[in-house]
């Protein structure tokens, strides 16, 4: 989280996009592979905001 924040204060909060992936998914790939592209889809357009 603390990288995170410093990326972005470096870069600009409105270059990034932060998921807060589900427990059990470390990435994206697990995320996709557990529980399909859908899953994905929907977090990153309407997940909550970290």
């Amino acid at each position: 989280m603390k990288l995170r924040a410093a990326t972005a204060q470096l870069f600009g909060i409105a270059r990034f996009y932060f998921v807060n992936w589900p427990e059990g998914s470390k990435d994206a790939n697990d995320h996709l592979r557990s529980d399909g592209a859908q899953a994905v889809r929907e977090l990153v357009l309407y997940g909550p905001l970290p």
